[in-house]
């Protein structure tokens, strides 16, 4: 009978530990990307300084103006006029009228989706 409850603990003891195994899983990595922005009066130049392609690629500037491409490549370097950015309804980017202030990148990437931020007016 000793031996009986002995064998019953081992046995819980080792569905304990394959069970607790599983529950021990680690926080998916968070998707980053570390994108090079230039910008100058009349372009931004966004280089792809990682070792994986971006894809879906939406700038936004301002909040308001969008520019989409579907990949830039690892090491690739995109080049967009200012003017190129445009609202939903058509409207473009108008220097005269609005200076950039943000930049807004969003992409997907091998861990997923990102969204980097950065200050136009902080880089001036």
């Amino acid at each position: 009978m000793k031996e009986l409850g002995i064998s019953l603990l081992l046995v819980a003891i080792t569905v304990g530990i394959i069970v607790g195994s599983g529950l021990c899983t680690h926080a998916p990595e968070k998707a980053v990307i570390s994108p090079d922005v230039t910008y100058s009066d009349l372009q931004f130049i966004v280089t792809n300084n990682d070792p994986f392609d971006w894809t879906n690629v939406q700038l936004e500037l301002n909040n308001t103006f969008q520019y989409e491409i579907v990949t830039i490549h690892a090491g690739q370097a995109l080049h967009v006029k200012i003017q190129d950015f445009a609202m939903a309804d058509g409207t473009k980017f108008d220097l005269l009228t609005e200076a950039p202030s943000q930049l807004v990148v969003t992409c997907d990437t091998p861990k997923g989706k990102v969204q980097w931020v950065e200050s136009i007016s902080e880089r001036r």
